[in-house]
């Protein structure tokens, strides 16, 4: 069926019959399904972000990337977008240490270079546990930090440790 255009020139209908079917179209549809699930699915689950570091206690590695570094998209929607420690930046106020037996705390606490009255950070919470960790006097350190009920700008470090 042809129509014919107000000009005189005859083209194809724009309506295809019911019968006819556009040559490799169910293959196009087909390969942009497969690409767009591959393309979801790699961004979804490949480790794309940066780890925020959320973890309380970090031992020998870190739970929520596994000491990769790097967090998958969804595990940073499972966050629900808090990438910052309600704690981060608060005053220490006091400092708690168990599990030292055979090591003096108070030494090991110098180590760390956590001090009251300083501000603490995730940075400075990490470092001060590879620091423990790298004396290999540990096999696991965790440095939980608690706010004070009802809130305040200052927080309790408590140094846990499990000894060699």
């Amino acid at each position: 069926m042809r129509a014919v255009s107000r000009y005189g020139e005859s083209h194809p209908s724009q309506s295809m019959e019911q019968g006819t079917k556009r040559p490799g179209s169910i293959t196009f549809l087909l390969v942009g399904l497969v690409l767009l699930v591959s393309v979801g699915g790699i961004a979804f689950f490949a480790p794309i972000f940066e780890c925020p570091g959320l973890a309380h206690s970090v031992e020998t590695q870190c739970y929520f990337c596994k000491g990769n570094g790097r967090i998958t998209a969804f595990q940073r929607w499972r966050t629900g977008g808090n990438l910052v420690e309600t704690w981060e930046g608060k005053e220490i106020s006091e400092i708690e240490t168990m599990g030292f037996r055979k090591t003096s705390a108070q030494n090991c606490f110098a180590l760390t270079g956590l001090r009251k009255g300083q501000q603490i950070t995730d940075a400075r919470q990490r470092r001060a546990c590879q620091q423990l960790l790298a004396e290999g006097c540990f096999e696991s350190v965790e440095i939980y930090v608690l706010e004070h009920t009802p809130p305040t700008d200052k927080v309790t470090v408590a140094l846990c440790v499990i000894e060699k």
